[in-house]
């Protein structure tokens, strides 16, 4: 008994403390204080592509404050900060792509200690990757506009499109830096097969969504993309 009084009384806390206290909210003003303070360039660029983001709802401004601050932290050349932030500034504004998993890739090496050099080419390979997830959608019919108006085309909102395309890249960026060869499309299909199917039993994907890419993505593909990715390392 005395458990759920217990618990009653800090469900009624929980129920009154936030009218109580009002917590600062992150706005796109602190992301800007915090982008500026880095001293770039391209400044206006990068918040123009942010705040585009925060329309789209494909960032927040939580997350980049907390980019942007660690950044800011880092011990690094400036002009390497400047091109990250362009990586991803033009992932988003200019080829409309999910952006998530490129700060990670970049918080990630920051807690890692990485040099910034090392994170820019990561943050670049993985921006293409994700261009080139996102036009195998588009090549077969997944789309999250119906502007195009094609027979057998399917429109997904914007998250569960976003959300594909980046479990598919990251899927794809692993098998290759496990340094398996390009060539062998099934086991990355594989991959990617067991990938979407965890997330669907776990209720974090639809079971349509993936049962529509391995329906219609085929191994030759993914074969295709990252011998693309290969070829663009050796350039």
């Amino acid at each position: 008994m005395k458990e759920l009084v217990f618990l009653a009384f800090v469900a009624f806390l929980l129920m009154i403390v936030p009218t109580q206290i009002t917590l600062a909210e992150t706005t796109s003003i602190d992301v800007k204080e915090e982008l500026q303070s880095l001293g770039l360039r391209s400044t206006t660029e990068i918040m123009s592509a942010i705040e585009t983001g925060f329309l789209q709802g494909r960032l927040a401004p939580d997350e980049m404050v907390s980019l942007l601050s660690n950044l800011v932290a880092y011990n690094g050349e400036r002009e390497d900060k400047e091109t990250i932030l362009i990586t991803i500034a033009r992932a988003l504004k200019d080829d409309s792509l999910p952006v998530t998993m490129l700060i990670g890739k970049v918080e990630e090496g920051l807690a890692r200690k990485v040099s910034l050099q090392a994170i820019k080419q990561m943050v670049s390979e993985r921006a293409t990757l994700l261009a080139e997830v996102r036009d195998l959608l588009y090549t077969n019919l997944i789309f999250t506009s119906s502007e195009y108006g094609q027979e057998n085309c399917l429109v997904l909102p914007l998250p569960r499109f976003d959300f594909l395309v980046t479990q598919i890249a990251d899927t794809l960026a692993n098998y290759q830096e496990s340094g398996r060869s390009p060539l062998e499309g099934y086991l990355v299909y594989q991959e990617m097969h067991t990938r979407l199917s965890m997330l669907e039993r776990n209720a974090i994907i639809p079971a349509e969504d993936v049962e529509l890419v391995l329906e219609r993505i085929k191994p030759e593909s993914l074969t295709r993309i990252l011998s693309n990715i290969l070829s663009q390392q050796l350039q």
